[in-house]
């Protein structure tokens, strides 16, 4: 094999390989995040999560490409309303053993109050199609806390 086969296979490698492994922002996959929950409850309310990733790799004259956004929503599961105190404040993303840990920004609520949509950005560079677990911490204003998470998603590409 030639010097730049060799130098072919590792790019292609490394290529595959990109953002899964030690990604800058990313940390250990906790066993706690690993196995939480797809429903919580705090203070006797339930709770589901759905959420999305995906990286906007839109072509342009400047980049785009500012890693991976996170939308998650959290809902009441009857739909009665969500206590004003019940907030999301910490994601993880999960990919395979390693994780992006971001904290969230709270975008907006349901004008029915069952509900609310947080935000982060500039994540790590996975590529799309990736598989990925979404894991959030909630609260409330009593101090109770709970993880929930939603499984086998993708990253998406914006287009």
């Amino acid at each position: 094999m030639t010097t730049l086969q060799r130098i072919l296979v590792v790019f292609a490698a490394l290529t595959v390989l990109g953002g899964c492994h030690n990604e800058p922002g990313t940390v250990n996959t906790p066993d706690s995040i690993r196995r939480a929950p797809e429903s919580a409850t705090l203070g006797g309310l339930g709770f589901t999560l759905d959420g999305e990733a995906w990286r906007n790799q839109m072509p342009g004259p400047t980049s785009n490409d500012a890693g991976l956004l996170l939308t998650v929503r959290l809902r009441t599961v009857d739909n009665s309303p969500m206590p004003a105190s019940v907030e999301a404040d910490t994601a993880w993303v999960v990919n395979g053993g390693r994780a992006w840990q971001v904290k969230l920004e709270e975008l907006q609520r349901d004008p029915l109050g069952t509900s609310f949509e947080s935000h982060a950005q500039h994540g790590p560079r996975w590529n799309p199609e990736t598989a990925i677990d979404i894991v959030v911490s909630i609260h409330d204003g009593l101090g109770n806390r709970a993880l929930i998470g939603v499984r086998e998603r993708t990253v998406q590409t914006a287009s």
